[in-house]
């Protein structure tokens, strides 16, 4: 597998605008990506 050119913080980034509109859902605490799981709502 080969590495990818973005970081686990652009990750992060976009998980998280993507929890606050409201298009996938959080479980956890969302204190750091180990902490929680997303899902489609």
């Amino acid at each position: 597998m080969g590495k990818s050119p973005y970081g686990d913080n652009y990750y992060e980034y976009r998980l998280r605008h993507l929890i606050t509109s409201e298009i996938l859902e959080l479980k956890g605490v969302p204190k750091a990506m180990r902490f929680y799981s997303i899902r489609l709502p």
